[in-house]
């Protein structure tokens, strides 16, 4: 458990960065009904990132809240944590969404893709692959694949539509992927490998990612426009954007 010097300054700190109106959200989403046992929406927010950030236990969190008001057991306490989740929910989704102009998001639906593995008990390796697209506005799952150990990770095991921004780690910066999702109408945004993307301009000639990283050398900042390719009639133009790393 941090200092608790420590965790009140990341409290104080969450709280600056939080929308105007998430004291309203707290009733308007059922998160606090009746300020009874715990007087308002900022005491319930930190009971909450007690037990979420801080790690402090059900006991522990219902002992501050108790110290405060009237005795509350754990589980009065775990019965109000439950009651949070659409109210956190909007408040993240109002944060993420409060700096980005409102012409960027005409439209458009920021969809995440990961995987990870799951192991039976006594296992040897990798038994099962679960494949998941969060909609990160909505805050809700987009989708869930399960697959056995060889089910690669892939942008294929779901559905898109014009708008979406489909959003994967490295794994998923292949053409194969690439064009898979633009042919649906939806954009990318990938980490790419050198190795693993082979770019074109637009006379298909492939693109020299060695000269390229040189010549962005003075400046520190790589931008290329160029074509991806799967087959001779699957052409797909794409941005690629590089930032020298800052030096430790």
């Amino acid at each position: 458990m941090p200092p608790i010097e420590e965790i009140n300054n990341k409290f104080a700190r969450l709280l600056q960065g939080l929308p105007a109106n998430w004291k309203e959200l707290a009733r308007a989403k059922g998160a606090l009904t009746r300020a009874r046992k715990i007087k308002g929406a900022e005491e319930l927010l930190r009971a909450v990132f007690s037990y979420g950030v801080a790690d402090y236990s059900l006991r522990e969190v219902a002992g501050l809240l108790t110290r405060a008001r009237q005795p509350l057991s754990d589980e009065a306490v775990r019965t109000r944590l439950n009651k949070c989740e659409a109210w956190l929910e909007r408040m993240l989704s109002a944060t993420l969404l409060r700096d980005v102009p409102r012409a960027v998001l005409a439209g458009r639906k920021l969809k995440i893709v990961d995987g990870t593995v799951l192991c039976c008990p006594a296992a040897v390796g990798t038994d099962y692959r679960v494949h998941l697209c969060f909609a990160a506005i909505e805050q809700r799952c987009g989708g869930v694949k399960v697959t056995d150990a060889k089910g690669a990770e892939s942008f294929t095991y779901f559905a898109y539509e014009p708008g979406d921004v489909v959003l994967g780690d490295r794994i998923y910066g292949k053409t194969k992927q690439i064009i898979a999702v633009k042919e649906q109408g939806a954009e990318v945004v990938v980490r790419i490998s050198l190795q693993q993307l082979r770019l074109y301009d637009e006379a298909i000639t492939p693109i020299a990612w060695k000269e390229a990283l040189i010549k962005a050398g003075s400046t520190g900042q790589l931008r290329i426009e160029g074509l991806v390719k799967e087959a001779q009639d699957k052409l797909t133009k794409v941005y690629v954007y590089g930032q020298r790393r800052a030096s430790k």
